[in-house]
């Protein structure tokens, strides 16, 4: 078991890293603040997400106490991958959230729970985007009272292999929703 997960484990950080790439070149039209530099990028690892081994690639991204931003990867074993893009703080400032009424994805799913750092997909976590039926400024509101927003969608891992097209769908959807003019 624990050399398979070693062999596997190297296969998800040399994907990671394949990935940062593809995100890279997505975001190249964001026009991104300077302090969202490949300098940001951190690959880190666990084994207790809820019972399971996790790895997330954080790029690009700025965490401090105030204000997040993260486009965050995160594969927790046996469950799924993830792809998140976190504001808070400041960020939020830069949301379009007029725009995310009008959007209807079956790909997009917001965090509703109050604690930012649960990831993994279930209910009492995660809504998709088309079933809020709420005006622009419900939506707003809601967030701005949660204290951050995640845009989220999903990977099952028997698709382990659509991450990157995955990937750039989802940064396609969300680029319209976040204004760093």
């Amino acid at each position: 078991f624990f050399d398979l997960k070693r062999v596997v484990s190297q296969k998800i950080a040399q994907d990671f890293d394949s990935l940062k790439i593809v995100i890279g070149q997505q975001m190249a039209s964001w026009k991104l603040p300077a302090c969202l530099s490949e300098s940001n990028t951190r690959i880190s690892r666990g084994e207790n997400y809820e019972g399971y081994p996790w790895m997330v690639l954080d790029y690009p991204s700025d965490f401090s106490k105030s204000d997040i931003f993260a486009i965050r990867t995160i594969f927790l074993w046996g469950r799924h991958i993830s792809l998140n893009v976190h504001l808070s703080g400041k960020y939020m400032n830069n949301m379009n959230w007029k725009r995310l009424e009008i959007i209807k994805s079956e790909l997009l799913y917001l965090s509703i729970h109050e604690n930012p750092w649960k990831h993994h997909l279930t209910g009492e976590y995660f809504k998709l985007l088309r079933q809020f039926q709420n005006e622009p400024t419900e939506i707003e509101n809601f967030f701005k009272n949660l204290g951050y927003i995640k845009l989220s969608t999903f990977i099952p891992l028997d698709r382990y292999e659509e991450t990157k097209a995955v990937a750039v769908k989802f940064l396609d959807e969300t680029k319209n929703l976040i204004n760093f003019d």
